[in-house]
């Protein structure tokens, strides 16, 4: 995806996808996104939320996932 892009409300994703089930909602602190380093990505996210796709590296970047709360 271009740097520029903005993601809309239906679009989804190729490295993590995830929803909100039950009672847990996805609310602006659910998920958070950090590189780490040129080729690292790190992605937090709540222990409540169901996740789909977890993708371990696309390309040349590899992706971390730590469950929080």
């Amino acid at each position: 995806m271009d740097e520029n892009k903005e993601l809309q409300e239906d679009d989804t994703g190729n490295v993590f996808v995830c929803d909100e089930f039950d009672s847990q909602t996805i609310g602006i602190n659910s998920v958070e996104i950090q590189w780490k380093d040129a080729d690292t990505l790190e992605i937090k996210y709540d222990k409540d939320i169901r996740t789909f796709t977890k993708k371990q590296k696309i390309g040349d970047v590899y992706i971390i996932y730590k469950i929080v709360g």
